[in-house]
């Protein structure tokens, strides 16, 4: 090539100016490169630079990079993960580099500390190992001590004196772990595995074995077999305990080493635990090996294991990628001399109609397993003897295509401390449904022979289900569950009995349930037998594109019976029963039917059910009760049947019959109903009377008089679950009067409390009263004291659950009577003027006047009492006010000239005034009062016999 003299003058003066320049710049870069690598103080900027950018911060650095690194301490924070490592050791072989290989002499860490608090995302596609530029090949690596926090919860496991080497190269892995330390509550674990991985892809071709012994540091561990299988030999000479890692600790290096191994120390620890807590100088141990050949297609496993009496032997293969994993399989177990546990598998592929499935094989034998010892609780002991087979075609998703299974329980088995014994014997092949219709119901048992015994409760399964002929026969008598369980030990004797025909598609049942709820039978409601018996008839309908798949049946026959109490289906009815998908819940309904109740054999009543339903959004129901009779003696019996007190009769005692009323209509009722509840309850509810009286339960007892009884319910959802409750009740009789009465209330709803009021709701009360006739007291007064009148009242209250109130209204009273015959106290024709204040009674007025009944048999008493002017025009008058919350309250009774006593053998007229402050139980009296007149015949009254009475006088002048 020619240069032209202008191109050579150009490049002379490029390498005379700008060559300097270079060579200068490439030597800074290289001595700044040497000042990192060779130099302590580079490698101190350089480790303290990269600390600081990822927001932590590094001590106690020693070395340098190029001969070998030390670093005390060394933190770090990055998103969501933290890392904090002490005592880092690192000596690399750098001109390794030139051969392409990265050589490192060691790579130790005393304690290493993670914190992750991102949640972790599956990757979807399989890992695969990036191409390495280079070999690795680690001459030593170790960790004293690992410290794992996920998600804030620390690892439960210990990890400490790792000590290993690893090689990687062209497409091949090996791994030594010589020594590992294991903690996990009361128990040391320390292992030894070499690890072999062919290739750095699918399917992972690999070889390993793993070595564990594991120690028990106290007889509490739960490494200790015998404490869930008493009898075994659990104790293993101490002797046996190895020394510690044959290896250095794991940070020993050539470099001035680091006081970092734990491994022998730990040991020591044990050992010295084990003589503190052992007196025998024994402990629990176990030791597994373990080797694994193959690969995620095909993998062979055997392991064996021994310790404590006990020896594990088991030779496995398995398809991990497949969708059953488990291929050819035997385990044995021994645990000591008279406990064995043996399983065999067998795993074989079969083709169907073109379509592969999993066939599965193999035996079954158990000899004093004590099942009952392996519970967390060791509540139920349980030794299990059992001899068996099986046979499983598996489809997708593990479910079982054909199985058959014959179990006999072998001597000696016991479960709950009772002998179990029997045999199960089942052959089932699922068949293909149509569409949408649950895979589970194409089911089909071609034989079944189930017979198991334990204690004094037997359970029996005989027959087929799966043709139209097919007939399931099922049998349980079971008079003593608590021998199953402890738990059952509040259920009584159990027998039910009957046959399933047909399939489980479309089916037929005839069942007879007999349940005790207590041995004693005396006749009362929840005591004695519960007696159900039911036919019915039903089939599974396939889903559509309007409603999911649904069972529907009809039930021919329904009878429950219990303490003379039955209640029978007139006539069949149906049911609907959808069954539960992803997106909504089970559904049920119930179509109308009428339930025929009856006591101690009596027809009662009819109740016309008018249909219900339920679902995941609420629930409805409506019907009504045909008109029941009130019957007193019906109600007499049915009180005794559910064990309320009766009433006893009066022992001695005169009783006149000839004043006995003649005998009453029963009262009939009719009630009827419609409620929903969807967010909130909505509907009514009524009850009314129909024909017939009650007879009042007084002496003598009369009828009421009844014209009129009715109550109804409105219930009118409101916002969000809330409903508004609007009641009201009317009573009127032909000559005691009316009553009416009204309450309204908010009904609130949530899942957690049902239905509920708040203490904050108010219920607002109206009682409107107009009582034509107040005898009827008497029922409450007893023959002392006669109350009669009339009375008018007209109330509003407002209530809270916690009992707080409010209330007004008025209560006005006519021709009121009072009557003591006894004392000869007669208050007649009485008027009321009271009123509600809140929580006060507010007594405005009781007022009688004075009214001449009867006239005193001494002339002079007669005279003045009749004649005298200031004699006439008396009165009582009763005011005050009486506190309902704190049961307080004050009366004044004003008498003037009042007769407050009249009888022909004696009288008396007075007048004052009485002020009686009230505090429960105490009642303070205050006041004047003096007799206008009075007189008394000592004749009537009994004693010593006086020429004439006695008599005095209070007025302007003695008579």
């Amino acid at each position: 090539m020619r240069f032209e003299p202008s191109q050579k003058n150009f490049l002379r003066r490029f390498f005379i100016w700008l060559g300097p320049l270079l060579v200068l710049l490439v030597l800074t870069v290289s001595g700044f490169l040497y000042w990192l690598l060779s130099t302590e103080t580079g490698a101190q900027w350089l480790i303290r630079t990269a600390a600081h950018q990822l927001d932590g911060e590094s001590r106690d650095i020693r070395g340098n990079i190029w001969e070998g690194l030390q670093v005390g301490s060394f933190e770090a924070n990055l998103p969501d993960t933290s890392i904090s490592l002490s005592n880092l050791a690192l000596r690399v072989d750098w001109k390794a580099l030139w051969n392409s290989q990265l050589h490192v002499h060691e790579l130790s860490v005393d304690r290493l500390s993670l914190r992750l608090d991102g949640e972790s995302e599956p990757d979807g596609e399989p890992f695969k190992m990036p191409a390495l530029p280079v070999s690795i090949q680690i001459d030593r690596l170790a960790l004293g001590e690992l410290n794992l926090v996920q998600q804030g919860e620390p690892l439960p496991i210990t990890v400490a004196d790792l000590v290993g080497d690893l090689t990687l190269g062209d497409n091949q892995g090996i791994a030594h772990i010589h020594h590992l330390d294991v903690g996990y509550e009361e128990i040391h674990a320390q292992a030894q595995a070499t690890v072999v991985l062919d290739a750095f892809e699918a399917p992972w071709p690999m070889s390993a074995e793993l070595q564990v012994k594991a120690y028990g540091t106290n007889a509490d561990s739960m490494l200790c077999a015998d404490r869930y299988l008493p009898g075994l030999n659990v104790s293993t000479p101490k002797e046996v305990v190895p020394s510690g890692p044959a290896s250095t600790p794991a940070s020993a290096s050539a470099t001035p080493p680091l006081e970092t191994g734990q491994g022998e120390a730990d040991f020591a620890e044990l050992e010295q635990l084990i003589e503190e807590t052992n007196t025998d100088e024994q402990y629990c141990a176990f030791s597994l090996q373990t080797t694994v050949q193959g690969s995620l297609d095909s993998l062979q496993v055997a392991l064996a294991g021994e310790g404590q009496g006990i020896s594990i032997n088991g030779k496995l293969n398995a398809a991990p990628t497949a969708a059953f994993p488990l291929r050819d399989t035997q385990i044995a177990i021994r645990l000591g001399e008279d406990t064995a546990l043996e399983v065999d598998l067998d795993w074989a592929q079969e083709i169907i109609d073109g379509t592969a499935f999993d066939r599965v094989r193999g035996s079954l034998h158990s000899k004093n397993i004590n099942v009952g010892a392996l519970l967390a609780d060791e509540s139920l002991p349980a030794v299990i003897s059992a001899d068996g087979t099986y046979d499983v075609l598996l489809s997708e998703g593990f479910t079982p295509r054909t199985l058959k299974l014959d179990l006999d329980i072998a001597e000696p088995t016991s479960w709950n401390q009772q002998t179990l014994a029997g045999h199960a014997r089942v052959d089932l092949d699922l068949h293909e449904v149509e569409a949408g219709v649950p895979f589970w119901l194409g089911y089909i048992l071609n034989d079944s022979d189930v017979s198991l015994r334990l204690g004094s409760n037997l359970v029996e399964l005989k027959g087929k289900l799966g043709q139209s002929d097919d007939q399931l026969t099922i049998n349980i008598d079971a008079p003593a569950l608590a021998q199953v369980s402890e738990a059952l030990s509040e259920i009584g004797a159990l027998n039910a009995g009957g046959t399933v025909s047909g399939s489980i598609l479309r089916h037929v049942v005839d069942l007879n349930v007999e349940y005790a709820l207590t041995p004693e039978n005396t006749g009362t409601v929840g005591e004695g037998k519960v007696e159900a018996a039911v036919q019915a008839s039903g089939e599974f309908r396939p889903a559509s594109d309007s409603q999911p798949a649904q069972w529907k049946g009809s039930v021919s026959e329904l009878v429950v019976n219990h303490a003379g109490i039955a209640v029978a289906a007139l006539g069949p009815f149906d049911l609907s029963l959808a069954l539960p998908t992803p997106d909504k819940g089970l559904s049920l309904s119930v179509a109308p039917l009428r339930l025929q109740t009856s006591l101690d054999n009596q027809n009662w009543f009819v109740l016309d059910h008018g249909g219900s339903s339920y679902d995941d959004e609420g629930w409805q129901t409506q019907g009504s009760i045909d008109p029941i009779a009130i019957a007193p003696a019906r109600i007499a019996l049915l009180r005794k049947k559910l064990g309320m007190d009766e009433v006893q009769e009066q022992q001695g005692g005169v009783k006149d019959r000839r004043t006995a009323p003649a005998p009453l209509a029963d009262l009939v009722i009719g009630l009827d109903w419609n409620l929903s509840f969807k967010q909130a309850l909505a509907g009514t509810l009524n009850v009314k009377r129909i024909s017939g009286d009650i007879m009042v339960p007084a002496e003598p007892a009369f009828p009421l008089g009844l014209n009129d009884l009715f109550l109804t319910v409105k219930i009118t959802p409101g916002s969000g679950s809330n409903s508004q409750v609007n009641a009201s009740l009317v009573a009127e009789t032909q000559e005691m009067g009316r009553i009416e009465g009204k309450v309204e209330s908010i009904l609130r709803y949530s899942a957690d409390r049902s239905f509920h009021v708040l203490e904050s709701d108010i219920i607002q009360a109206n009682l409107k009263a107009d009582i034509d006739d107040l005898g009827w007291t008497s029922l409450f007064l007893g023959d002392a004291m006669e109350l009669g009148g009339t009375l008018d009242a007209d109330l509003n209250l407002e209530l809270r659950t916690n009992g707080d109130f409010t209330s007004q209204g008025h209560i006005r009273g006519d021709n009121l009577r009072l009557t003591r015959l006894d004392d000869g106290i007669r208050l007649l024709d009485g008027t009321l003027e009271a009123r509600l204040d809140n929580d006060v009674f507010v007594l405005d007025r009781l007022y009688f006047p004075a009214v001449l009944r009867v006239e005193p048999k001494e002339w002079r008493t007669a005279t003045w009492v009749s004649e005298d002017p200031d004699a006439q025009g008396g009165s009582l008058t009763l005011t005050g006010q009486w506190n309902l919350r704190e049961s307080t309250g004050q009366f004044v009774a004003d008498l003037h000239r009042y007769p407050i006593l009249q009888r022909a053998d004696r009288y008396a007229m007075v007048t004052g005034k009485l002020n009686a402050n009230i505090v429960l139980p105490h009642i303070a009296l205050s006041g004047k009062i003096v007799a206008d007149a009075g007189w008394f015949n000592l004749d009537m009254l009994g004693g010593s016999r006086l020429s004439m009475a006695i008599l005095s006088f209070y007025g302007q002048e003695k008579p």
